[in-house]
């Protein structure tokens, strides 16, 4: 009875030492997930119904926009006064955001700017966009990714990094478009935690953007 209990304790503390070399060995997938950066990255988005959405026009290009959204002129009462993005070196087309009704008021998570920069000799549309991200050097780590897309047929490049506006940070989702002598630029913000949602919108603009050649 004795060697009995012996060789079952000892069985027992043989089978606890396997498991524990066998743990030790394998790594665990818990410190992956919660080390993981969350990355939010352009879907295919639903059709979605925008025959009574807004029409804007200029410069040879119609972007289409949700009608509850607003124009910076009327959510003001006065007209843009800036008509120039200094970051971009780029002229501001229009500005538009999302108008939420809230107890206090309208609120905005959402807005977009449209804007046309000319070509500059000898530039390369990633040597453009790298004269006008050098803000984005006081932020490592804030972009979050870049790829080149088509968008009306045309090429273009499309990056989605994090930048602090004022407070808080926001995403960005920017689409610089070539065209003929100019670039094309649609760029959007997002408040946090409502980017996947925007986006949405900001996919649906951005896939019914036209754009006259030789304008």
């Amino acid at each position: 009875m004795v060697r009995l209990r012996v060789s079952v304790i000892a069985g027992f503390l043989l089978l606890i030492l396997g498991c524990r070399g066998f743990a030790e060995k394998t790594p665990s997938a818990v410190p992956d997930m919660f080390n993981a950066t969350a990355t939010f990255f352009p879907q295919n988005t639903p059709s979605m119904d925008i025959s009574h959405w807004r029409k804007f026009e200029a410069e040879g290009i119609t972007l289409k926009y949700p009608d509850s959204w607003k124009t910076v002129d009327q959510v003001s009462g006065r007209p843009l006064q800036t008509v120039e993005n200094k970051e971009f070196h780029a002229r501001l087309l229009i500005k538009m955001t999302n108008a939420i009704p809230s107890s206090f008021g309208e609120k905005y998570t959402a807005w977009c700017d449209l804007m046309e920069k000319g070509f500059s000799p000898n530039t390369t549309t990633q040597e453009a966009m790298k004269d006008a991200y050098t803000i984005l050097d006081n932020y490592p780590d804030s972009v979050l990714s870049e790829q080149p897309i088509s968008i009306a047929g045309r090429n273009a490049i499309e990056k989605i990094y994090r930048r602090p506006r004022g407070e808080p940070w926001y995403q960005v989702r920017d689409v610089w478009i070539e065209d003929t002598n100019r670039w094309i630029i649609l760029s959007c913000y997002s408040s946090p935690g409502k980017f996947e949602s925007n986006n949405v919108l900001f996919e649906t603009i951005l896939n019914n953007l036209e754009i006259k050649t030789g304008r």
